[in-house]
């Protein structure tokens, strides 16, 4: 690997931004992060940019004299997009670093996606990259499908663009923490006294990234990969964390239909309250039908990803 190589980042501040910085420090290269508050925990080596992704100042900043962008800044929402910044964030922004990328000849743009841009139905089949990607659906879903289909029809000669789609991402450091990783804490703290019977693909955040570290010089321009890892219900993620903690873990499962009939309540009393609620219809539907068998051959063949299994992630996650 070209140790001048620089790399530009977009989410430093995520998950997955959080763990990729200290991985691409490591490996000698030239890191700078757009980042709308100086971000303290950072490496010292990083280079931070302050902006976001509407200043095109920023960005030019950003992608001066660096060589590959990787872009995993997103809006994560399972409540619409009433105020329209999922879609600003997830499509225009995306629209705007890429461009600004090619302006400045950076040879290649590394998208962060997500399994949520394709259809997830019919769950209980083998999702793969030949999927249908969503055309309804949230707005989440809907701005990552758009995003990656926009990105990869940009990909030309001198300027290739890959897209990384991983599953729901576990794994140590997750500093904010991210919604799973506080969800997982709250289930060893018996905090959550039941679930809904659904579940989810999980994989490492750090695998997510080796991948992602890979694809710097490898995988094939205009291609999207499906990161994952293996379907859990939520009920047996319970299970899980109670291995690991040491201590019996059984959490009753509410039917669906009495999660519907709650809902309105829900909607109640973040209206009152003036707090988000991640309880929704949309989030009820990626539990009810999270895709059971999402394949990621293509890119254990082309990016060597692999992933660990789930009680090393959670173990990790829960002592680390």
């Amino acid at each position: 690997m070209n140790k001048t190589i620089g790399i530009a980042l977009t989410g430093g501040s995520g998950h997955l931004g959080g763990v990729l910085l200290p991985m691409l420090i490591n490996q000698g290269f030239r890191v700078r992060a757009l980042v709308r508050n100086h971000q303290a925990h950072f490496p010292e080596q990083v280079e931070q940019v302050l902006g976001d992704l509407d200043s095109k100042e920023s960005l030019q900043a950003l992608v001066q004299g660096m060589n590959v962008l990787i872009h995993s800044a997103a809006l994560i929402s399972v409540s619409g997009d009433p105020h329209g910044l999922v879609n600003k964030t997830n499509v225009l922004g995306t629209k705007q670093v890429l461009n600004a990328a090619r302006e400045a000849g950076l040879s290649r743009f590394l998208y962060i996606g997500s399994v949520h841009a394709y259809q997830n139905r019919p769950h209980l089949e083998r999702l793969d990259e030949s999927r249908p990607m969503v055309v309804h659906g949230g707005a989440y879903d809907r701005s990552k499908s758009e995003a990656q289909q926009w990105v990869l029809a940009q990909n030309q000669p001198g300027f290739e663009t890959l897209a990384l789609c991983p599953t729901s991402m576990i794994g140590p450091p997750d500093l904010k923490p991210s919604l799973l990783g506080q969800a997982i804490h709250d289930i060893a703290a018996g905090k959550i006294p039941a679930v809904f019977p659904g579940g989810f693909d999980f994989c490492d955040v750090r695998d997510v990234a080796q991948a992602v570290l890979n694809a710097i010089d490898a995988g094939r321009p205009g291609e999207a990969y499906l990161l994952g890892g293996r379907w859990f219900s939520m009920r047996d993620m319970g299970k899980h964390i109670g291995a690991v903690i040491g201590k019996p873990i059984s959490l009753p499962e509410i039917p669906f239909w009495l999660g519907k009939l709650l809902l309105p309540f829900s909607r109640m009393y973040a209206k009152v309250s003036g707090q988000k609620t991640e309880f929704t219809a949309e989030a009820l539907d990626i539990l009810r039908f999270g895709p059971r068998l999402v394949c990621s051959d293509k890119a254990k063949r082309e990016l060597n990803y692999h992933c660990r299994d789930l009680s090393e992630s959670l173990t990790d996650v829960l002592k680390g």
